[in-house]
């Protein structure tokens, strides 16, 4: 019903698979985020004393929850802090780029494209196998050369003016 309840929860849910998961394990998180109402919902405004509404009813939350109409709630961020607090290694923040994302009814901002993947760990030495998901370089076209593969351009890592050179 309100964002604190649903961090609260989710906070309480990752407390137990912190128990469950291996002391070298790896935990991927993906939450989207969501925006204060504008409506008769969580996150509106009731005009006659100007303090949030919960489920529509008009007691008033704590001072940090009045926010404005179509505010973004920032869940995401929230979330990693609070895991942070409770122990949790915060190794990554990954972001899911989508070009082809779900259009969105909006009109006074745009559309989200991505959505972030937060990577915790229980402690500081634990299991991560690159290799798994290490994607291979794409192959490039230009126009002059014919297509390329990155790895057959010879290139260093070092560059003096116009000439490449090896060590």
């Amino acid at each position: 019903s309100t964002p604190e309840k649903y961090l609260e929860t989710m906070w309480l849910l990752f407390d137990d698979i912190k128990l469950k998961l291996k002391n070298i394990g790896n935990c991927f998180v993906n939450l989207g985020d969501t925006y204060t109402g504008s409506g008769n919902g969580y996150g509106s405004i009731d005009p006659k004393n100007r303090t949030l509404c919960e489920s529509g009813g008009n007691e008033k939350p704590p001072k940090y929850n009045a926010l404005p109409s179509k505010c973004l709630l920032m869940i995401p961020q929230r979330f990693a802090w609070g895991m942070i607090e409770r122990g949790w290694i915060l190794r990554n923040e990954i972001i899911w780029h989508k070009p082809n994302h779900m259009p969105e009814p909006v009109t006074d901002r745009l559309t989200k494209s991505h959505e972030v993947i937060w990577h915790f760990v229980k402690q500081q030495k634990y299991y991560y196998n690159l290799d798994a998901i290490r994607e291979p370089n794409k192959t490039h076209e230009n126009r002059h050369m014919g297509i390329i593969r990155c790895w057959d351009w010879g290139y260093n890592g070092k560059y003096e003016g116009n000439k490449l050179h090896e060590d």
